[in-house]
């Protein structure tokens, strides 16, 4: 390997089979430059970008005309070109789509498991299989999804659960999540009541997402974004469970009925249990007495019996 001083045009800038990056930002990398001047050489194997992307994006920014790189022989091998790109970016900690990406680069030149395995370990990457497995899959997501993997918008996952949706259902959830910024444990909720209702109903995933009811919630531009969540779910769950969402409505008109005196009427969770709490508020024995009269007419209500 020499080192040179090229210029910036003769690079291939739009060959990026070495990329394993995911930040394209250069400004603070810019004003480093700016202030110190190129520390690190980029490496190049003839016009081909090794390591270095940022690097040598930010001299362009600066408006050089040649920069100092590390070149290679055009012969290198390969796997030569890959270990070294790895080895680069691994100065820092990697994201699961960086190193889904340095993995994919190894996996195609090593067809070897154990070789593979081994390598892996010495360049500081992940070596369990399962683990590989899971990263490999991330790396050949969509770009509308792996991009937001680094910023942790949605869990992995997540991200690997909409993609067997097809582009136009996971787009539309995309999208969902991006307007509403839910956070991470009410996507999964919501992606898991997707599902179940889609195979319950034999629905195809974008029919269901295109449903009037969800439609008229997204659209609606009076409501706050966490109206929106809590009307989403809400509506999903009335589907996904019509018998315990129709519990729960005749329970609620109940409960209109019957909670006066300073009596609190509560069912069980989901009416997955038979106890029902009742409680009495009350400052004085009036108020007390008040209380159980509304209990012995609790005791007497048709429609509360039914629920028992």
């Amino acid at each position: 390997m020499r080192i040179d001083s090229i210029p910036l045009s003769k690079i291939d800038h739009h060959d990026t089979t070495y990329l394993i990056s995911t930040k394209s930002d250069c400004q603070d990398l810019t004003q480093s430059i700016a202030t110190a001047g190129l520390i690190n050489p980029p490496i190049l194997a003839g016009r081909i970008i090794i390591c270095g992307f940022r690097r040598i994006a930010s001299m362009q920014t600066l408006k050089y005309k040649e920069i100092r790189v590390q070149v290679l022989p055009v012969d290198t091998p390969a796997l030569t070109c890959v270990k070294l790109a790895i080895a680069d970016n691994m100065q820092r900690s990697l994201n699961a789509v960086e190193l889904g990406r340095a993995l994919t680069l190894l996996s195609d030149l090593i067809q070897n498991q154990d070789t593979f395995l081994k390598t892996a370990a010495l360049l500081g990457l992940p070596s369990h299989r399962t683990h590989i497995n899971k990263l490999l899959q991330i790396n050949q997501l969509p770009l509308f999804i792996s991009k937001l993997l680094p910023e942790e918008i949605i869990s992995q996952q997540t991200a690997l659960e909409i993609s067997t949706w097809g582009y136009e259902a996971a787009q539309a959830i995309i999208n969902i999540i991006l307007d509403l910024h839910p956070g991470q444990n009410i996507q999964r909720e919501i992606i898991t009541m997707l599902k179940e209702i889609a195979v319950r109903e034999d629905l195809k995933m974008i029919d269901l997402l295109q449903f009037s009811q969800f439609t008229k919630i997204l659209e609606n531009s009076e409501l706050k974004r966490s109206q929106k969540i809590e009307k989403l779910r809400t509506a999903l769950k009335s589907r996904r469970f019509p018998v315990i969402s129709a519990h729960q409505d005749r329970f609620a008109t109940l409960k209109k009925k019957l909670n006066r005196g300073g009596l609190q009427l509560q069912a069980p969770y989901n009416f997955e249990a038979q106890n029902f709490t009742c409680s009495i508020q009350f400052k004085t024995l009036e108020e007390l007495k008040t209380g159980r009269d509304h209990l012995t007419h609790i005791l007497h209500d048709p429609d509360f019996k039914k629920f028992l």
